[in-house]
């Protein structure tokens, strides 16, 4: 029977990322701990393990039903997941025929890999469209090294449409080829019309730290008014 994978970016109670958080992996029917492996076809992996820098954790397991808790050392925060099962409907083969079950990614679009450092001008290397959880890619947007990233209609080789998620930002990109800048679908919750109070005009398109703005903002944010907005001027103005 096929392993099964579990994945998670560990997170606390406040919804901030975990990272290097030490995860262990119990057996619930025996109490002991699992044995887990770093790839479907069985690589061994130690238990505990620890989430990369990014929180990003995952292990694949043969059929049963497990126990993952998440702690970060230092301050004893956690997260706990009971009773996951795995095996029960993979019973089946899998494939495309009658009676079996489809692998993800087999009816078109699926999470089919997990990448450390991916250059995102490379297609990847499959056919058809692919769904990916990247971190520490290049030539990804600005400021968002880590995300889900969709391509349609990827052979490996040649151009395709990307769509770019943050996983850890409410902000949603997207190129019409892998060699194209990327463009931000902007969403209301992102604008915001404020005073500028930062001593200086600032050029459109220009962007200035939020606690130049009234009233304070935090991070950094787009002057998207279309023209110079003069000191204690308003306009509108975009986080990025």
């Amino acid at each position: 029977m096929a392993n099964s994978i579990w994945q998670a970016t560990i997170q606390n109670e406040a919804g901030d990322i975990i990272p290097g958080a030490e995860i262990t992996v119990t057996d619930e029917d025996t109490g002991l701990p699992a044995t887990i492996f770093s790839t479907i076809g069985g690589a061994a992996k130690a238990n505990p393990f620890f989430a990369d820098s990014n929180g990003f954790a995952q292990f694949y397991a043969g059929s049963g039903t497990y126990r993952v808790n998440a702690e970060d050392t230092g301050t004893g925060q956690s997260q706990l997941w009971r009773y996951i099962r795995f095996g029960d409907a993979a019973s089946r083969d899998v494939g495309t025929s009658a009676g079996q079950l489809m692998e993800v990614g087999a009816f078109g679009l699926g999470l089919t890999e997990f990448e450390n450092s991916p250059d995102l001008n490379t297609p990847f290397a499959g056919n058809g469209s692919s769904f990916r959880f990247v971190v520490n890619s290049t030539n990804s947007p600005t400021g968002l090294p880590s995300g889900y990233i969709i391509e349609l209609g990827s052979d490996g080789t040649s151009a395709v449409s990307q769509v770019f998620i943050s996983h850890t930002e409410n902000r949603l990109l997207f190129r019409g080829s892998n060699s194209d800048s990327w463009l931000e679908v902007f969403q209301s919750g992102g604008f915001n019309h404020l005073q500028n109070t930062s001593g200086n005009p600032i050029a459109s398109n220009s962007t200035t730290a939020g606690s130049n703005l009234t009233p304070a903002q935090s991070g950094t944010w787009l002057n998207a008014s279309g023209s110079s907005i003069a000191n204690n001027g308003y306009g509108l103005w975009i986080k990025q």
